[in-house]
């Protein structure tokens, strides 16, 4: 059966057996009829779930030198007496449903049960090894914090408190998944966050049905509202000082048990040029970094079509000397340009992917033999062009410095959607393709909040109110930073809101 001690639940224990039962009979469960008193408990826990020295000493030995817990009458007068101090635990509940007792051991507790009184109480004594709080794996800042979010959601909770310590920030609890029962936490700023905003996601929560909760990706399909668009609507970030700048904002973050990763939403296109580094360094620095970050973005996205559709059907607008070096360069290659840029393309992307999917001895080796030896080779081959294998390495960089991975795939897709246009089309097929982006991005809702209007005019304006135009876009590039990157809802002081009022 179970690993149980040699006082093993007899068969009139009725609520331990069920129990028991509805654990499935482990064989990782550990069970212990102990005596407080002249009256009886039985003890149930998962090992390896808790820390077996604080049940020893908290649990176990006050139910046996503890004089006033040995005092009790009657076995409510025993539950009575555990509950109020008899046994050494900051955090205990009573329970009286099997499946209630149930997920509390199976989440870290000890349960001591009372058949005679088909109660239990359960005492949160979590002891499982735990990944500790270190410097982030994938998001890099020269200045700010180097901690990051870990597998832990309590640790990770914690580690947002000490960041923002006020009354007003909330956490809500939520059990997801049928089967893992995973638990996750929505966290927001009361007062700053849009009523509307907070109703709508956790409708939205509430109304999730999945079977498992082992990613992120069934929190997403239910939370956003373009499912199949390729563009990002919700910020996955390891960094705790990102998290809480976009709590701060108005935003709703939401923290997974067993996922280091967490979700700040909603997010719009402009904020995912907005990176930690922004936060920390000087208005220039800042200034000149987002700039470049949109300009990277725009290169990368219409440099390919641009390129191909010059060379196939506008070599006129090229001077002399640049259209004779591409035609000398073309010369003796079997291919027709849009073919070998759709190639070099497939070849870096893959190339990117077996760099993230390989292992992390060999991923040094997969870059070095794709950049080097293939490209190598295929030049000296006449395989492609080497004007073709330049602009593939400046698409490559303008992608890579975007930062974000699924900004980077957006990016990916609709730069093969461009280049195909402009290979059939030349600069037409790339303004078409250019208004079909537009067009996209702009009937694109995240949350009910238009993907193309930044957080910062919904929480002033309302969801219902116009996206701001091209002078409000523009002054994101040219307010100090300040203001720029950290919105502040909340009202002014009162001193200051009752001399606006007066005037």
């Amino acid at each position: 059966m179970s690993n149980m001690s040699s006082s093993a639940p007899h068969l009139d224990d009725a609520m331990t057996v069920d129990v028991i039962k509805s654990l499935g009979e482990p064989s990782d469960m550990v069970t212990r009829t102990l005596m407080a008193g002249s009256y009886q408990v039985n003890m149930v826990y998962i090992d390896g779930m808790i820390d077996t020295q604080f049940v020893s000493e908290c649990i176990v030995r006050p139910l046996a030198d503890n004089a006033w817990v040995h005092e009790a009458v009657s076995p409510e007068d025993l539950l009575n007496r555990l509950d109020w101090g008899g046994v050494y635990s900051a955090s205990q509940k009573r329970q009286t449903e099997i499946d209630d007792i149930v997920n509390d051991i199976l989440t870290g507790s000890v349960a001591l049960i009372f058949n005679q009184l088909g109660m239990a109480l359960t005492f949160d004594s979590k002891g499982f090894d735990k990944r500790p709080v270190g410097p982030p794996l994938e998001e890099h800042t020269l200045k700010g914090a180097k901690d990051c979010f870990v597998e832990t959601m309590r640790v990770n909770t914690a580690t947002v408190r000490r960041k923002i310590c006020s009354q007003d920030l909330a956490f809500d609890n939520y059990l997801l998944g049928q089967d893992t029962n995973t638990m996750a936490c929505l966290v927001y700023m009361r007062g700053r966050v849009k009523d509307e905003l907070l109703v709508e996601i956790k409708k939205r929560l509430d109304g999730i049905r999945v079977e498992d909760m082992l990613s992120l990706s069934a929190l997403e399909n239910s939370l956003v509202d373009s499912r199949f668009s390729v563009f990002p609507q919700i910020l996955y970030t390891e960094k705790p000082d990102r998290f809480c700048a976009g709590i701060l904002d108005g935003r709703v973050g939401l923290i997974v048990d067993g996922i280091p990763f967490v979700m700040v939403l909603p997010y719009s296109f402009f904020d995912f040029f907005r990176m930690p580094a922004d936060y920390n360094y000087k208005y220039l620095p800042s200034k000149f970094y987002r700039i470049m970050r949109h300009s990277l973005f725009y290169i990368a996205l219409f440099l390919p079509g641009l390129f191909v559709a010059v060379c196939n059907f506008h070599p006129e607008m090229m001077t002399s000397d640049l259209a004779a070096s591409i035609a000398k360069a073309r010369q003796g290659v079997p291919f027709p340009a849009f073919f070998e840029m759709a190639l070099i393309l497939v070849a870096f992307h893959g190339l990117i992917q077996a760099g993230l999917g390989s292992w992390t001895s060999i991923g040094g080796a997969v870059s070095i033999v794709g950049a080097l030896v293939l490209g190598d080779a295929a030049i000296n081959a006449r395989f492609i062009s080497p004007s073709i294998l330049v602009v593939v390495a400046i698409v490559g960089i303008c992608t890579i410095s975007l930062q974000n991975f699924e900004l980077m795939f957006a990016t990916v897709c609709w730069q093969f959607l461009i280049l195909f246009a402009g290979s059939f089309y030349g600069l037409f097929g790339v303004i078409f393709a250019a208004l079909i982006l537009l067009y996209n991005l702009s009937r694109m809702e995240t949350l009910g909040i238009p993907y193309v209007q930044t957080f910062e005019a919904y929480s002033r304006r309302g969801a219902n109110a116009p996206p701001l135009g091209f002078r409000h876009l523009l002054s994101k590039f040219s307010k100090h930073p300040v203001h720029n990157l950290r919105l502040n809802p909340k009202s002014k002081s009162p001193k200051r809101s009752e001399k606006l009022a007066e005037k």
